[in-house]
């Protein structure tokens, strides 16, 4: 038995915060290498980054799953990353005001 849901929210309704322009505007015209100069960015981002992705291609290529739907990273002050895990919960949290309609298929074998 699968526990599968169809589709996951949209990213700008989980998080309206993506679509704030004022924060987007400093980061579009400065280098990785100028914010981490001026401390506005870790050294390590771009390869803590690519470690999260690595994890989220792993489990889709060889698992056929995704078990997450965000994940959140701060390296300031100690490195901690934490992952929204795909529940009916979370994904109903993340979906207010979403046009798409929860499918629960837990009571399906497949």
């Amino acid at each position: 038995m699968l526990n599968m849901v169809d589709g996951l929210p949209y990213p700008h309704i989980a998080q309206p915060a993506l679509l704030d322009a004022r924060e987007t505007a400093v980061a579009s015209v400065l280098s990785c290498a100028e914010l981490t100069m001026m401390d506005e960015q870790s050294l390590y981002i771009n390869a803590t980054m690519a470690t999260v992705v690595a994890a989220y291609a792993e489990g889709i290529v060889f698992r056929k799953k995704v078990e997450a739907m965000a994940t959140y990273v701060n390296l300031k002050p100690m490195p901690v990353i934490n992952s929204a895990a795909i529940t009916l919960k979370s994904l109903g949290d993340a979906r207010v005001n979403s046009p798409i309609e929860l499918v629960d298929n837990s009571e399906l074998d497949y």
